[in-house]
């Protein structure tokens, strides 16, 4: 992984966005915020 990484919705793309992340770090996070938001 190189530079920040971002994961998260902007109202100007309509869904959620991902960038410099890996796969299993994104399906992770979007399992808890599935869970607890």
């Amino acid at each position: 992984m190189s530079g920040p990484g971002v994961y998260g919705k902007l109202p100007t793309h309509g869904d959620f966005i991902q960038r410099n992340l890996p796969s299993a770090f994104v399906r992770q996070w979007d399992v808890w915020l599935q869970h607890f938001v």
